[in-house]
């Protein structure tokens, strides 16, 4: 399927009055026409056309089957097949698509400010493959899951931007903008410390102002009040076109690049991907434990630069002739861990892609929650309450930033200490766009059917709310002291069991609050489960209960009836696929 930027009437990213400035250059007859881009919503599209000297603009908007349609209209796979449709049939539009104005010889479609559009088209082609596209999926994949990829590289690819400064401080982002001259719309953007908070700083009448851009639950930034993006790109774009709100337009960006490297307050150098780590600088030590992929090590991370040796956890790959996949795996584990930074996950230092290939990351020290309490069996159950909380806030975090882990179990749980715990294991995790959108998986490989939720084993459709399934399981593994889920069953009998409206049952230590919410994870329909959000909120507000007055007993919100399931009528099956 040929690349949309190959059409010359389509023009990216202009403005509403910027397309019927270049219909009214066109001549403005009938029928002339051209597609942009929508500047509020990734992947969807705008049709302007001249019809008896009057402008009009039809939303293309993005169906959840990936297909492209005019309000009512026909479903294509791409704005090429619409065009050609309609410039053979009106069927709803005014006219017919007779004349294209084209973009002038050698100029590509314009993309975000500061991105040019074949940038963004690479960055998507990278997202591809990272996903496992092979290259001669790409283009029809781009074609047809645009928006699924503009929201997967939108909401990472700010952090390679000049204007991106990352989590620095209000005062040295101040510092910063005074350095290079306080004309009237010098911007830059910064990291706030709460997960998901960044602040737009601006410079205007010699004067900084500081907007803070929070994201809602439905993954959306916004100042206060104010209109609604995906990402920071759209943010940027959006108030460098108009003020709309703020004192003024976004002028010239104060760029991070001499930032980089200077002492003090200044931000970390920006990187693009996983740092690159020599053989030089390891320090190989004893075996921590093995799997298929090969083994986990302890040993020493020693930076050339200079910084303090750290205590690390290397991940060893088995010779590729053993899992000829397994680099490309390991590869976009590197590069989904680099993209993350939670106090709950584990930390990736870096990869060295030596021989053997090997992921550096941050070691927790007590290994695997399900091995650990399995050696604890007295471990007091108030601090496992603590440990789920904390893989809550981890999973929370993937949530808003539209990771769906796919893995979640006790096995890949980390024990820093008896205080604190970690999420690992990101082999198989990968990158959603918000909305409707989730990740469908093209081949089943060795999945974990036992933490995996209905919809992931019948149609090989994962969500954030299929992880929440996947930390009920989780839960009930640490209530259990490391007890394997499901013991003895296979993977028919299991099924059987959750179409009964059956479920696991209450580990002996487990508080009946804390079951209750086990269930409501356990919902047949994703839509009845919890958000990781909810279950953070809800599962420490029974820990402080316990805390101030009595065992764990209260039930923090109305749960399913035990064994009964809602949104699956008992006695009904699924609908198979």
């Amino acid at each position: 399927m040929a690349d949309l930027s190959n059409e010359p009437w389509y023009h990216g990213r202009i403005s509403r009055s910027d397309a019927e400035q270049i219909l009214t250059q066109c001549g403005g007859v009938d029928g002339s026409f051209l597609v942009r881009d929508s500047l509020t919503t990734s992947g969807e599209y705008v049709l302007s056309l001249c019809h008896q000297t009057k402008r009009y603009h039809y939303l293309i908007s993005r169906k959840p089957d990936g297909t492209l349609a005019i309000q009512d209209g026909t479903k294509f796979d791409s704005p090429v097949d619409l065009v050609r449709y309609h410039g053979q049939k009106i069927d709803g539009l005014l006219t017919t698509l007779v004349y294209p104005c084209r973009r002038p010889p050698g100029q590509p479609p314009q993309g975000y400010r500061f991105i040019t559009h074949d940038e963004m088209q690479q960055a998507m082609r990278e997202g591809a493959l990272l996903l496992g596209y092979q290259e001669h999926q790409i283009n029809d994949a781009l074609l047809k899951r645009r928006s699924a990829f503009e929201q997967l590289v939108g909401g990472i690819l700010h952090r390679r931007q000049q204007w991106f400064h990352g989590p620095i401080s209000r005062d040295e982002s101040e510092l910063r903008l005074r350095q290079f001259g306080l004309k009237d719309g010098l911007f830059l953007v910064r990291e706030r410390t709460q997960v998901n908070s960044f602040a737009l700083c601006i410079s205007f009448k010699m004067k900084i102002y500081h907007y803070l851009l929070d994201m809602n639950t439905l993954g959306q930034l916004s100042i206060e009040n104010g209109r609604k993006f995906e990402n920071l790109l759209q943010v940027v774009d959006h108030y460098s076109r108009t003020p709309d709100g703020l004192l003024c337009s976004l002028g010239d960006y104060c760029p991070v690049r001499g930032f980089e490297e200077s002492k003090g307050k200044s931000a970390p150098r920006v990187r693009h991907g996983p740092r690159r780590i020599e053989d030089s600088e390891l320090e190989t030590q004893g075996e921590l434990g093995a799997g298929t992929f090969g083994t986990v090590r302890q040993g020493v991370y020693r930076p050339l630069s200079g910084e303090p040796p750290v205590k690390c956890a290397l991940k060893f790959l088995k010779p590729t002739e053993e899992l000829p996949n397994q680099k490309a795996e390991i590869l976009r584990e590197a590069d989904a861990m680099a993209m993350l930074d939670h106090p709950n996950i584990v930390r990736l230092y870096g990869i060295c892609v030596g021989d053997p290939i090997r992921l550096v990351m941050e070691l927790a020290a007590c290994g695997p929650l399900n091995k650990f309490l399995r050696k604890h069996v007295g471990f007091p159950v108030l601090k496992i309450v603590n440990m789920i909380i904390q893989v809550a806030k981890g999973m929370e975090y993937l949530e808003k930033t539209r990771f769906v882990h796919r893995d979640l179990a006790a096995r890949n749980v980390l024990v820093v200490d008896d205080d604190n715990v970690k999420i690992s294991d990101f082999g198989m995790s990968r990158a959603i766009g918000g909305g409707s959108e989730y990740y469908r998986a093209e081949t089943a490989g060795r999945w974990p059917l036992k933490w995996y939720a209905p919809e992931c084993i019948y149609y090989a459709k994962f969500d954030s709310k299929s992880d929440v399934w996947s930390y009920g399981v989780t839960a009930w593994e640490a209530f259990s002291y490391g007890a394997k889920p499901y013991q003895g069953m296979r993977g028919t009998d299991i099924m059987q069991m959750l179409e009964g409206n059956e479920r696991l049952d209450r580990p002996d230590k487990c508080p009946q609050a804390i079951y209750e919410i086990m269930l409501r994870c356990w919902s047949w329909r994703p839509e009845d489960r919890p958000s990781f959000g909810e279950l953070v909120s809800t599962i420490s507000e029974i820990a402080q209960f316990h805390m101030t007055q009595s065992p764990l007993s209260r039930p923090p919100m109305r749960p399913p009836r035990p064994g009964h399931n809602p949104g699956l009528p008992p006695g009904t099956p699924p609908r198979r696929m």
